[in-house]
């Protein structure tokens, strides 16, 4: 159990590390596009593709907590 730490911060810095992983990742693809494909093309499959890893993390880990630990963590799925 993680101890030490409240829900409402843990909430607010996954939100802030959130956007600033879409700021890096969609922000540096639109200066990266490959041979044959515009900028908005590669920024939204980089987009889409950040959107379903996190999401994927922390379903993962919320089935995790609760097989385990026998209840949803909001502290697990953050961390996933």
């Amino acid at each position: 159990r993680l101890k030490g730490s409240s829900d409402l911060l843990c909430s607010l810095g996954v939100s802030i590390l959130w956007m600033g992983w879409y700021g890096f990742n969609i922000g540096s693809s639109f200066f990266t596009g490959q041979a044959g494909q515009d900028s908005l093309t590669t920024g939204s499959r980089v987009s889409v593709t950040t959107t379903i890893a996190g999401a994927s993390g922390a379903i993962i880990c919320m089935i995790y907590s609760r097989v385990f630990e026998k209840l949803y963590l909001l502290k697990f799925c953050l961390n996933g």
